[in-house]
């Protein structure tokens, strides 16, 4: 499953950023127990797909980096955003302040060309930030290989 962000964001009551995302690729077991789970507070958007009517649970999240997301379904059913891939640069950023300032650089970059700024080119955050560290920096620390780290 994957999310889809539906809106450009704004701020809740307490004012935190909050994204909008139509979950796609959801069996209709997955969305029975979204709707199960989540009760009355269930929201969707009913669309027409080669002639039939398609639901797609929402979801709200302040998590509005990407345009799409892997989407993972909770045992009591709930649907949430897979951040594991963001789990794993915070853990690779912990490493050394070289590894952090490698990846915030790079992540700033591919969000503003997430924003489409100067008309570069579009690319997915997480590959964006992944892609970029240079090999000087991780041999500053020692690393040859970023996929050996342990």
């Amino acid at each position: 499953m994957k999310g889809i962000i539906i809106n450009d964001g704004y701020r809740s009551k307490n004012g935190n950023p909050t994204f909008v995302y139509k979950v796609v690729g959801a069996t209709p077991a997955q969305v029975e127990a979204f709707k199960a789970f989540k009760g009355k507070n269930y929201r969707n958007v009913l669309e027409e797909v080669n002639g039939e009517i398609v639901e797609y649970p929402l979801i709200w999240s302040t998590d509005g980096l990407q345009d799409d997301v892997a989407i993972r379904q909770t045992p009591k059913g709930d649907l949430q955003i897979d951040n594991s891939q963001m789990l794993r640069l915070e853990s690779v950023m912990r490493r050394s302040k070289v590894f952090e300032q490698a990846i915030a650089s790079e992540f700033a970059k591919a969000l503003i060309g997430n924003m489409n700024v100067g008309g570069s080119k579009k690319q997915t955050t997480n590959d964006a930030v992944v892609n970029s560290i240079k090999a000087d920096q991780v041999k500053q620390e020692g690393v040859e290989d970023l996929d050996n780290l342990n």
